[in-house]
């Protein structure tokens, strides 16, 4: 029996995932571009309005959103001092003296969830809650730090 290779598997469906955006994007007519964006213009408070042309649409939302996402930097930050600690306070309390090989997987998994999440919020034409957005990738952020802190494996 061969490794099932759950991270590859996991990446590959982000890929595809990102793929089927971009063509369900591409084909929209222009006009319904433009409306997508207005919405997402409207439900965010963007003070700009979206642009004409494909790659600037892109450009304009990425742009916004990654300004957002940079000012999440800091409840990222807590999010992984939270969930670092927490886990090697598991792993310290833990009878068998540590390896969790359940929390190890659930880390790495989560480490490989985490681009696409980021992606996904980056280039989703869709109005997104900001606060659901942050809070949803500072708990991905504390599960995995928890995960890998937790399930380190043992290496004298």
């Amino acid at each position: 029996m061969h490794d099932p290779r759950p991270v590859f598997w996991l990446l590959v469906v982000q890929i595809l995932a990102l793929l089927v955006l971009i063509g369900w994007w591409s084909g929209l007519s222009p006009t319904a571009r433009l409306e997508h964006l207005a919405v997402v213009m409207i439900h965010e408070h963007i003070s700009t309005v979206p642009p004409e042309g494909f790659v600037a649409q892109a450009e304009w939302l990425y742009t916004y959103r990654l300004a957002h996402l940079s000012g999440m930097v800091g409840v990222f930050a807590v999010a992984a001092l939270i969930g670092g600690g927490e886990g090697i306070a598991r792993r310290r309390t833990d009878v068998l003296g540590g390896f969790l090989l359940r929390w190890w997987t659930t880390g790495v998994v989560g480490m490989a969830l985490g681009p696409g999440c980021v992606a996904g919020y980056l280039l989703a034409p869709w109005p997104l809650p900001v606060f659901v957005v942050a809070s949803g990738l500072a708990l991905l952020v504390a599960l995995v730090l928890y995960g890998l802190t937790a399930g380190r494996p043992y290496v004298p």
